[in-house]
């Protein structure tokens, strides 16, 4: 017994060290995948006139959405057709071939609500066809965010990528999506990526806790976390 308990108290003792290896872990292939969406990024908009996937989310000025892979088809309304939207562009096998080797790089390995690969690598597949299908939307576990809503600049949607813009970042569609909880790597238009620090969780505490429908909410909610974000950058 006395050795049964020591070893549940070195066991014990032993668990955040774990921990923190784990979160580092898995921090740093979140980053590894994020260098493959900037290598993807930079070989469509070479492909593309310069252009940035085009996100008919952002279109909608609905900026916590721009997680979605797949949008119901505009051109097709009521039937279970889906396309492409937003990063999910980057896995398109239908437009110049696939710019990122596997979908899965579009999913972070903290993500633990129900938006893993797992979940969705038929329904990729089944996209890429384009065939209709009864499935659901696709959301990725990153947030789109090179591409702003219209009202946000005055040039309305951005559509080429600037060095020291923001083009993707963990998602934060609701506080479920945000994979991290205590920061977030994010990805710039030059390339780099570095991890963003919040050990105070206002990010997190800024979001919604379930999906937001209306544009308004949504720009809102937005408006507010990104704020954090902005604020802390420039500190």
């Amino acid at each position: 017994m006395v050795v049964i308990a020591i070893t549940a108290i070195l066991t014990a003792c032993m668990f955040p060290g774990l921990t923190a290896a784990r979160n580092s872990a898995l921090k740093l292939i979140c980053s590894s995948h994020l260098h493959s969406l900037s290598t993807a990024l930079i070989m469509y908009t070479s492909d593309n006139n310069e252009n940035l996937p085009e996100s008919q989310m952002a279109a909608a000025g609905r900026p916590l959405d721009q997680m979605a892979l797949s949008v119901p088809d505009p051109d097709d309304s009521g039937s279970n057709r889906f396309v492409l939207d937003g990063l999910g562009n980057l896995v398109d096998i239908n437009n110049f071939g696939s710019y990122c080797d596997s979908a899965q790089c579009l999913f972070c390995p903290a993500h633990t609500n129900t938006h893993d690969f797992e979940r969705y690598e038929k329904q990729i597949n089944i996209t890429l066809d384009m065939v209709e299908s009864a499935n659901e939307q696709i959301w990725s576990n990153y947030q789109y965010v090179g591409q702003k809503p219209r009202g946000e600049d005055d040039d309305g949607l951005l559509t080429k990528m600037k060095d020291r813009e923001v083009m993707i970042t963990d998602g934060f569609r609701t506080r479920a999506d945000f994979n991290h909880v205590r920061g977030m790597n994010r990805l710039y238009g030059d390339g780099s990526i570095g991890w963003w620090q919040d050990v105070t969780e206002k990010f997190y505490e800024a979001l919604p806790e379930t999906p937001i429908q209306n544009s308004e909410q949504q720009m809102l909610y937005f408006n507010q976390a990104w704020g954090v974000f902005a604020e802390r950058e420039r500190d």
